[in-house]
């Protein structure tokens, strides 16, 4: 499965997208997931949305969280995404730096091209 493609918040190609969609460039403090990319039907899911579009992607027993995550209130997935979010070095681990991806994994980054 080759689904996604990343791109730093803070480069040129993530500033030009969100300011399509009136949001803002400057807030560093959530994920988005850009759908149709390119297409006149583009949008971007920020937040636990974007974490949703993510696991149902994902496939398998991640899809069904994905899925029945959309039944769950906004302001309920919001607040446990911010939870996840203000906890996430403690329950995954922080790096000294950011790693750099391998060369086979490059291409996904789409502000490294």
């Amino acid at each position: 499965m080759d689904r996604f493609r990343f791109a730093s918040l803070q480069s040129k190609f993530s500033a030009e997208v969100l300011r399509r969609h009136s949001a803002s460039p400057d807030d560093l403090d959530t994920m988005y997931v850009v759908l149709d990319y390119a297409l006149p039907e583009e949008r971007i899911a920020s937040r636990s949305d974007a974490a949703v579009v993510t696991l149902r992607q994902l496939g398998g027993g991640w899809a069904i969280l994905g899925a029945a995550l959309r039944f769950v209130p906004l302001w309920a997935r919001n607040f446990g995404y911010n939870l996840v979010a203000r906890n996430r070095y403690r329950l995954f681990g922080k790096y000294d730096s950011c790693p750099i991806p391998a060369e086979k994994d490059r291409r996904k980054f789409l502000d490294l091209q």
